[in-house]
């Protein structure tokens, strides 16, 4: 049986929040692995607005919750380091493969397996947001917007309202 965890900080300590199960077709990913929703839907790939170079904002997303047609749907949009409250979250980004493909603003973005078990989560289990992922928040594609980001994400992280750690699925023996 497989679990997910996820953890926060606060007030420097960490907090479990909860251990739920990964099993069963609620995280089962063969149905979204075979058919990508790009190659069966005419929806372009997540579109990145460019922000103020000049300006400490940054994007954020929140998870719609529910799950459409085995598909997570986000929101994303621009906020700065005081004008909102947000989660940042700490996960890792492996295992790269299998990718799996969520709906930011109507568009198609890819996204590892650990994070898209963490959306899914989030969606099914009531995470709000809005979240700062610093793989989606930041366009990996966009290496001056990753040189003006980087330097910020201390800000980002110690100027959130919560910190979620993502453990991930994992499997347990003898539990």
């Amino acid at each position: 049986m497989r679990k997910h965890n996820v953890a926060f900080t606060s007030s420097e300590k960490t907090h479990k929040v909860s251990e739920n199960e990964c099993s069963g077709d609620e995280f089962s990913t063969n149905e979204l692995s075979r058919t990508k929703l790009s190659e069966t839907a005419e929806l372009l790939p997540v579109q990145y607005e460019p922000r103020d170079p000049e300006s400490d904002s940054f994007r954020v997303i929140v998870t719609i919750p529910g799950l459409e047609e085995h598909m997570i749907n986000c929101e994303m949009w621009y906020t700065s380091i005081k004008d909102e409250e947000r989660i940042s979250l700490s996960y890792t980004w492996l295992p790269s493969t299998p990718s799996h493909e969520v709906r930011i603003n109507g568009r198609i973005a890819t996204v590892e397996e650990n994070l898209w078990s963490f959306l899914r989560a989030a969606c099914t289990d009531g995470i709000e947001g809005p979240l700062w992922i610093d793989s989606v928040s930041i366009n990996q594609a966009n290496n001056d917007e990753k040189g003006r980001q980087v330097p910020l994400m201390s800000q980002i992280y110690n100027n959130a309202e919560e910190m979620l750690i993502w453990l991930g699925c994992t499997k347990e023996k003898g539990r």
